[in-house]
């Protein structure tokens, strides 16, 4: 536990306990940090970050906009400076994309759940510290555990690109949640009758190689005819494993 933190440097993993899961009104209760996957550190406020060459985060979509609101987080302009293993696990192809599910099915360790220190306490200001340090550290240190292994990966599967890709559309994404979008009715609208005759001449190609008219914005016909009538292979179900997909 550290009380005052001096500026950290060089590539860390950060990780934030807060009051609530609001990014634009929480509070942060504690931010622990790591190296090395083995050593953490944990401190009641937010360290600078300004002289890291990269910050590693799980979840930057909640964990960067609070950084930033703090004042602690230079906005990256390259994938040097932020690294999110949400992001690259979601860029790999990983099936469970959670820090603890990860955790376990790819390092084998079967880390603390939130549970299991705050049980329904949503705001870690009511959890004892000597449960929520301990935590936190934890977190940190298995994000960067993540960050070296994902990194190896994303250079052997060639993804130096695409990872590049969605960091920086990721503040842009949180941006748009945030603030939403603008859109122009007319010009939807004449984009709409622009496509239409489009449509329906793939709709009707659709219905010949299929032998027979459905709906095919239905995801329930669509299965139907592509693995019960074409007799198509699928790699996986829906989420509510209620049919492929």
């Amino acid at each position: 536990v550290v009380e005052n933190p001096s500026p950290l440097s060089g590539v860390v993993a950060v990780d934030l306990e807060t009051t609530s899961l609001d990014v634009d009104t929480c509070k942060v209760v504690c931010c622990s940090w790591s190296y090395d996957g083995e050593n953490a550190f944990v401190s009641e406020t937010i360290p600078d970050l300004r002289n890291c060459t990269c910050v590693i985060v799980h979840n930057g979509a909640f964990d960067i906009p609070i950084l930033t609101r703090y004042g602690a987080f230079r906005q990256a302009k390259n994938i040097c400076d932020t690294w999110d293993t949400m992001l690259s696990g979601y860029i790999l192809g990983k099936p469970q994309l959670g820090l603890k599910s990860r955790a376990l099915h790819e390092l084998g360790i079967a880390m603390t759940t939130y549970d299991q220190v705050g049980g329904c306490q949503k705001d870690a200001s009511k959890i004892p510290q000597e449960k929520l340090f301990p935590y936190a550290g934890e977190d940190a240190a298995v994000t960067f555990l993540l960050y070296e292994k994902d990194k190896k990966e994303v250079v052997e599967n060639d993804c130096e690109l695409l990872m590049q890709i969605e960091t920086e559309l990721s503040p842009i994404l949180m941006r748009m949640k945030r603030d939403g979008v603008f859109c122009n009715k007319e010009v939807l609208q004449e984009f709409s009758d622009e496509i239409k005759p489009e449509l329906v001449q793939l709709e009707q190609e659709i219905w010949g190689l299929a032998g027979k008219e459905f709906n095919v914005n239905s995801g329930d016909q669509k299965a139907q005819v592509l693995f019960e009538e074409l007799g198509l292979r699928s790699r996986k179900q829906t989420k509510s494993r209620k049919r492929l997909s």
